[in-house]
């Protein structure tokens, strides 16, 4: 079940009914509803949310990069600790370098599924070479 969320194209809510029949000509049935915040969290157990993730690659035979992502799950407004490395194998210069995030989304309206992007963007950071000398 997914927990409760309140984004900017909709809203996760869960509620909790009660009736309650009881027998007799005179008596009258009871209901009540409730809103109930749902949290998820990972179990104890669950390893796999803490695992790094890194990916390592090469480019051209002129550089080598390694991103290190410290864990796999992570709450909704916190931060992605990254760590990025560059291994240069010939004379380069690195100009620009931006920081995408994807992943896939979906726009839902009331029970009916409106429209599936496949996937969103995010510039998460831009850095230029000016700016940063080293």
């Amino acid at each position: 079940m997914p927990p409760t969320l309140e984004c900017d194209f909709g809203t996760v809510q869960w509620r909790l009914k009660a009736h309650v029949h009881r027998p007799g000509t005179f008596t009258s049935k009871l209901t009540a509803s409730r809103h109930v915040i749902l949290v998820a969290s990972p179990s104890e157990d669950d390893v796999e949310g803490m695992e790094s993730a890194v990916i390592e690659r090469f480019w051209d035979d002129q550089l080598q990069y390694l991103i290190s992502i410290s864990g796999r799950m992570f709450h909704i407004g916190g931060t992605i600790p990254v760590q990025v490395t560059f291994l240069p194998m010939a004379k380069i210069t690195i100009h620009r370098i931006t920081f995408i995030l994807e992943g896939p989304s979906s726009l839902l309206t009331i029970r009916v599924l409106t429209a599936v992007a496949p996937y969103r963007t995010h510039r998460v950071h831009r850095a230029n070479a000016a700016n940063h000398a080293h």
